[in-house]
């Protein structure tokens, strides 16, 4: 199954607790869990800033995005226990600029580690996301959020002319 989407909320659950565990206890079986990270059998942890943590599932092509480029991505967004609050691939792909404050902050910063075609699985500190929660969605204060991200188009880059006159 390529998506998360295709599990059943068991199974989902069951992904999102081992992909949690495995990012925030490296103690469990560190040593078998970098046998199957030297073999490339699970991509390994990557620690972005502030707390960010991700896990690469797919690499994509070409540069990363930077600050003031729109770009267009899939998203899932998952509480620890496998529910789904918010889910982009039942329809058009969501499209924002990249440091613009549109979207939570680790979604923005695990974004711009991205390529193109690339997919992550984030989990972002409440920090990055609803330090005090969000009612609407079912987050409360302090909960981590897991989010499956694919990075599917990304705008040129406008070089900005300088004006003459000034």
């Amino acid at each position: 199954c390529d998506s998360f989407m295709g599990l059943d909320t068991k199974q989902r659950q069951s992904v999102a607790e081992m992909g949690v565990e495995i990012i925030e206890r490296h103690e469990i079986d560190a040593k078998r869990i970098r046998g199957l990270m030297e073999a490339h059998l699970i991509p390994p942890v990557q620690k972005g800033p502030e707390g960010l943590r991700y896990l690469e599932i797919r690499s994509g092509i070409g540069e990363n995005p930077v600050v003031g480029q729109e770009v267009s991505v899939h998203m899932t967004g998952m509480l620890r226990d496998g529910a789904v609050f918010a889910d982009t691939r039942l329809g058009a792909p969501v499209k924002f600029v990249v440091g613009d404050g549109a979207v939570l902050k680790g979604i923005d910063l695990g974004v711009s580690a991205m390529r193109q075609g690339g997919k992550v699985l984030l989990v972002l500190p409440p920090a990055l996301a609803y330090p005090d929660g969000n009612d609407d969605l079912g987050i409360s204060a302090g909960d981590k959020l897991i989010y499956s991200v694919e990075l599917v188009g990304m705008a040129d880059v406008v070089e900005e002319e300088e004006d003459p006159l000034v």
